[in-house]
Parts: structure tokens; C-alpha cells; sequence
């Protein structure tokens, strides 16, 4: 099988972000994909086992994508909450950028079929993996609470972005996405905020 890399992989992976949001994931059939790719039908299955892979594709690549770009951001930061601000501001960009995607992202891909959610699994894992060593860091600083569990702390995080991103997503009137990212920065920094020497009072001197 073909696999990653091509023009034709792309334009298909383009495609189907584009009919996945228009119709669902269910609806979508194979050949329209094909069809706004402008590429055969059998085309489709040199690159894809099925319409379940074109969907955990499209996943892999953008996340994965975007997991690398967010590490290297990360390390341009000197310390934990300005590595949370970078967080945020990268999380909400990278569905601002592009609603279709957004979309796909946020509500496509919230399917019960077990095949797609092993599929997705271990790329999400990465994403949280790189949370989860911003609160240790964070923790080690004195920057973010040392009394709450780092996994407890990770659910907070990347459920607050989520959960913002699919209300934008599914709002008949989208605000400006990246205009909540310091509202919601401050909310999270004032939830984990620790002053430095005492682990677990919140700072309500938060310099965000």
C-alpha cells in the first residue's frame, strides 16, 4: 500500500477534512472524497484500508503535526506558566486556522467504533504526554500547585481547551477563538497557581 507523503496522499487527506465536516463522518462517501481530491475512486484505497483510516489519518497527521510543532514552541519559553500561555494560544490557533479541520477534530472524531479510537489512541497520548511534563515542570518551579495529582491538573487543562473549542465550534455565532485564549489562561493559571515556597496555596497575585 502507498502510504504518506505524496501530493495525491495530501490532496486526499484535504478532501476528506472538507466532506467529514460538510456531511459527518457517517454520511461521507468514499467516492465525493475522491471526486474533491480529483482522483479516482480505487486511488482511495492505495493510501487507506477504508474510510475509518482516511479519518485516524487525518488525525495522525494534523495532531502529530502539530504535537512536534508545539514542542519545538515550547522550548523557545523560559519557564512553566509562560510555556502554558504558548499552550493555549497554539492549541486554539491551530483549529482558528482552519474550522473545517476544527470541526472533523472536535466532533468527527468523537465516534464510539473501537477501531478509530484505538487508531487516534497513541497520538493523543503524545499530546498529553507533553502537558503532563509542563505540570512537573511547573511543580518543580513552584509555579502550578504541588498538591494536585499531575493527571487530575492534565484533565483540567486539556479539558478546559477542549471544551472551549467545541462550544466555538458548534456556536451559530463564533466569536473570535484566539480572543479567549488569555481569559482562559487566567482562569487555569489562578485553578494550578502555587507561590514558591508554599506547595499548596494558590497565588492570587496572578502575573498573567
Amino acid at each position: 500500500m502507498v502510504r504518506r507523503g505524496s501530493d495525491k496522499y495530501e490532496a486526499i487527506l484535504n478532501a476528506a477534512i472538507n466532506v467529514f465536516a460538510d456531511v459527518g463522518y457517517h454520511a461521507a462517501q468514499v467516492s465525493r472524497i475522491a471526486r474533491e481530491a480529483g482522483v479516482a475512486d480505487g486511488t482511495i484505497y492505495l493510501y487507506f484500508t477504508n474510510k475509518a483510516d482516511v479519518l485516524i489519518s487525518v488525525f495522525r497527521e494534523s495532531m502529530g503535526g502539530y504535537v512536534e510543532r508545539l514542542k519545538a514552541a515550547l522550548a523557545e519559553e523560559p519557564d512553566a506558566r509562560a510555556k502554558l500561555r504558548r499552550l493555549v494560544v497554539e492549541h486554539f490557533r491551530s483549529l482558528a486556522d482552519n474550522v473545517p479541520l476544527a470541526v472533523v477534530m472536535q466532533i468527527e472524531l468523537r465516534q464510539s467504533d473501537p477501531d478509530i479510537r484505538a487508531g487516534i489512541a497513541p497520538i493523543l497520548k503524545a499530546y498529553l504526554d507533553v502537558i503532563d511534563a509542563l505540570i512537573d515542570e511547573g511543580k518543580r518551579e513552584g509555579a502550578f500547585r504541588r498538591d494536585i495529582d499531575t493527571h487530575v491538573m492534565r484533565k483540567m487543562i486539556f479539558g478546559t481547551l477542549d471544551e472551549v473549542v467545541t462550544s466555538w465550534v458548534m456556536a451559530r455565532r463564533r466569536r473570535d477563538l484566539m480572543a479567549l485564549a488569555e481569559p482562559v489562561l487566567r482562569l487555569l493559571l489562578d485553578g494550578l497557581g502555587g507561590r514558591i515556597g508554599d506547595p499548596t496555596a494558590p497565588d492570587k497575585e496572578v502575573d498573567a
